[in-house]
């Protein structure tokens, strides 16, 4: 299973899922989804020839909700790799992305440490040359290290996941969005 279809087995059936809450999470400081991501407005381009950047950057880090931190079924430490795609947000919806949605970036970072109540990563994954757009992440943090030696990176029981319609940000020309990714789900 892609990472694109991550989303797709969550909602169509093909998982239980545990620990997902509708309402604001404590972890965020009661921030909507849009507070999660900021974008920093820089002046890009050449500072010779006042040319403007064609494109921006994305810095993404990570977080685990109290939701997760909570699931009965989370059964390793919130440490591990996380593993996941980036797409345009009108290509996702609320079952994933469409089948014929490209994924226009591949994220994998290791060492990840969310150990700490409400820790919000100290590594980060940066993209660059993205165009400009709104974006979302989906993917999953992979907590028992069942993915590290595999070609194809599938989330399992116990791995913490994204949700399709939350983790939506902005990419702007010249910019980079600086973004904190919350997973809201543990497999089950």
């Amino acid at each position: 299973m892609s990472v694109a279809m991550i989303a797709r087995t969550l909602l169509v059936g093909g998982a239980v899922l545990v620990g997902c809450d509708s309402g604001s999470d404590a972890d965020d400081g009661g921030m909507a989804d849009e507070g999660l991501t900021e974008a920093l407005d820089t002046e890009g381009g050449d500072s010779e020839t006042g040319a403007s950047d064609a494109t921006g950057a994305a810095a993404l880090r990570f977080q685990a909700s109290s939701s997760v931190r909570q699931s009965m079924n989370l059964e390793d430490e919130l440490t591990g790799s996380v593993y996941g795609a980036l797409f345009f947000a009108a290509d996702v919806g609320v079952t994933g992305p469409r089948d014929d949605a490209p994924s226009l970036a591949s994220v994998e970072t290791t060492a990840v440490d969310l150990t700490a109540d409400g820790a919000v990563s100290e590594v980060e994954w940066t993209g660059e040359g993205l165009e400009p757009g709104e974006y979302v992440f989906l993917g999953y943090f992979d907590v028992d290290g069942s993915s590290v030696d595999l070609e194809d990176k599938d989330p399992d029981a116990g791995d913490p996941v994204t949700l399709p319609t939350v983790n939506k940000f902005t990419v702007e020309s010249g910019g980079t969005a600086e973004v904190v990714i919350r997973f809201d789900l543990v497999l089950s």
